[in-house]
């Protein structure tokens, strides 16, 4: 595992490979990780940069399993793409609850809605 946004998330998970074949990558990626602190989602911004070196690690590491994962700190996961390079994307509210999933598409795979019980 590669541990990343100050040590708190996982933001790759490396099966079948040896601690020196991605040590070189391992700083670059927790740097990038904890710069990831402005809220955008996908390809843009902090976030994007992380994405775009996790996808060099998988390009590098053909041969390997990745799987990697983007975080929203302190509200939730917001991206994890699988060993296939399949992603999937966590969108959430203004009160920070998973409002809906989507795939790399933009198809929305699961929809969440929160009702207040009245008093």
């Amino acid at each position: 595992y590669i541990w990343g946004y100050n040590k708190t998330q996982v933001i790759a998970k490396i099966e079948n490979a040896s601690y020196s074949q991605v040590s070189m990558e391992v700083k670059n990626l927790q740097t990038l990780s904890y710069a990831d602190n402005d809220r955008t989602l996908g390809a843009l911004g902090k976030e994007g940069a992380l994405r775009s070196a996790l996808q060099d690690l998988r390009i590098l590491l053909s041969d390997v399993q990745v799987t990697s994962y983007t975080y929203d700190p302190l509200i939730g996961v917001t991206s994890i793409t699988n060993p296939r390079g399949e992603t999937i994307y966590y969108h959430y509210d203004d009160f920070n609850r998973l409002a809906h999933v989507k795939d790399a598409q933009g198809n929305i795979l699961s929809k969440n809605k929160y009702n207040y019980k009245k008093q």
